[in-house]
């Protein structure tokens, strides 16, 4: 590529960046940004409150043995090394497979029958 070639190249970048970050246009997408950011606020702390918290304290207390009058006292992995070697544990994972697998068809099914 020649000189001249370059030399065109550049002036075109150097004149797009001009133009793309002239104050005007920089300050309505800091407008526009701003906006975005409060219209979704309401959506966010709704999120965080209702579904991202609950599930932070359920893993947070999974850890814990709390008898409610007394301070909660941190257990690790027990509760879990209890489940798995509960006997009755893989039966009811097998009733629940039964269930889910016999009433999600069957509401399906039901529901596009009556529509």
């Amino acid at each position: 590529m020649n000189r001249e070639a370059q030399a065109v190249i550049g002036l075109r970048l150097t004149a797009h960046r001009q133009y793309m970050t002239t104050p005007s246009s920089s300050s309505l997408a800091r407008r526009r940004e701003r906006w975005f950011y409060l219209l979704i606020t309401p959506w966010l702390v709704g999120l965080l409150l209702f579904q991202v918290g609950p599930i932070v304290a359920a893993v947070a207390l999974s850890f814990v043995d709390w008898p409610l009058p007394q301070p909660p006292q941190f257990v690790g992995l027990t509760h879990f090394q209890t489940l798995l070697g509960d006997p009755l544990f893989g039966r009811t994972l097998l009733n629940t497979a039964y269930y889910a697998v016999g009433t999600v068809p069957t509401g399906i099914l039901l529901g596009l029958g009556l529509a």
